[in-house]
């Protein structure tokens, strides 16, 4: 957002991506520099590229981490549990993350059975900050067209979605079983060959939907979300979560393909 404030916002595409909210998450991704942007000013750019580099680095991503584990400090967890759908005890808070079990005590310290990074920490304390009392509403929608997210769609598309659609060509029936291994079910009510519903986060809901190619049509993949995601994360985490679980897919698939059908049958 620091980057995306300095920019133009008219969506020229002379930097080379669709929007500016698509630049700026590009530059924090390491794929664009800020000098792409011609009407960017050269003291802002040299400024934000030394941001965006040290957001790169391990210590970057700790000052992150400790940036929101300072504003963690100051909740109370007992009173927002409920609301994130997250349990309460002995200080702590307990969340159901991806069918397992995180722990986050009252100085945002994550504890859990299973390996822990700062992918998993960002999220769970971003969706512990964001988190608003409501109920899910039901009702299905594409990332931008959640709040505040319409101008990171094609990104969100070309990170997260394009990406999931190539292991459902290419792995579709690993895929999906992974899927089913962290805790999908197939979801009802939608015109596709495969619809499969699952819960990265208690009240983050998403449904998969894949379409297979049929003579001149290519496969489709969407990912949809409860139009109240944008309550508990933002479409800059939102996204990362979905790149997160792009990575971890893909990993799964690669390093372990040969053993997955043993995996999933336990």
């Amino acid at each position: 957002m620091d980057i995306y404030k300095l920019l133009e916002k008219t969506n020229c595409g002379k930097c080379g991506m669709p929007t500016c909210m698509s630049f700026a998450l590009s530059v924090v991704a390491g794929e664009k520099a800020v000098e792409a942007c011609p009407f960017m000013d050269p003291a802002d750019a040299r400024r934000l590229s030394g941001m965006a580099n040290r957001r790169q680095t391990k210590e970057g991503f700790s000052a992150s981490i400790n940036e929101l584990r300072a504003r963690f400090v100051k909740l109370d967890l007992q009173s927002i549990a409920k609301s994130l759908g997250a349990e309460y005890r002995d200080g702590s808070l307990t969340i159901h993350c991806l069918v397992k079990d995180f722990s986050l005590n009252s100085l945002g310290e994550l504890d859990s059975e299973c390996h822990i990074n700062t992918w998993m920490e960002t999220l769970l304390l971003s969706y512990c900050l964001s988190g608003t009392p409501g109920r899910l509403s039901g009702r299905w929608v594409s990332f931008s067209e959640l709040r505040g997210a319409a101008t990171a769609g094609p990104y969100f598309q070309r990170r997260c979605e394009t990406p999931l659609k190539a292991m459902a060509d290419t792995h579709g029936g690993i895929f999906f079983d992974l899927l089913r291994l962290f805790g999908a079910d197939c979801e009802k009510g939608f015109a596709a060959d495969i619809a499969m519903a699952m819960h990265p986060l208690p009240k983050v809901p998403i449904v998969v939907i894949y379409s297979r190619a049929e003579e001149e049509m290519e496969s489709t993949l969407r990912v949809l979300f409860d139009s109240t995601a944008a309550d508990y994360l933002g479409p800059e985490v939102i996204t990362l979560m979905g790149r997160g679980l792009v990575e971890m897919f893909q990993k799964i698939i690669t390093k372990h393909e040969g053993c997955l059908p043993d995996l999933l049958a336990l």
